[in-house]
């Protein structure tokens, strides 16, 4: 990737986790810096953005069922959405979609 992409990517996830506040709780941030968001249903979130060295950037929704395994930092990869198959207000909607659907 190169260094603009990499500044779309980090762009595009801090738009994301700006929307995701206005959404979601936001009960603490993890000592890496991402951001840990939680449902109403409890469900617990968080974006990761993946900058492959051969392969276009994208951004990952990891879940954790319970707040026990997120303290223990044991979440679960869900979708990849890639930066170029979508607009972000189209990431936006069909992240929320993932993210409701458990």
């Amino acid at each position: 990737m190169t260094s603009e992409e990499i500044k779309s990517l980090e762009k595009r996830l801090d738009n994301l986790s700006k929307r995701f506040k206005s959404r979601y709780l936001t009960p603490f941030t993890l000592q890496d810096g991402h951001i840990c968001f939680q449902t109403e249903k409890g469900h617990y979130f968080l974006l990761t953005a993946l900058f492959p060295k051969d392969f276009d950037g994208f951004i990952v929704i990891e879940h954790a069922d319970s707040l026990e395994e997120v303290k223990l930092n044991r979440f679960e990869d869900g979708d990849a959405f890639y930066m170029d198959d979508m607009t972000e207000d189209e990431m936006f909607e069909a992240m929320v979609r993932e993210i409701e659907s458990d």
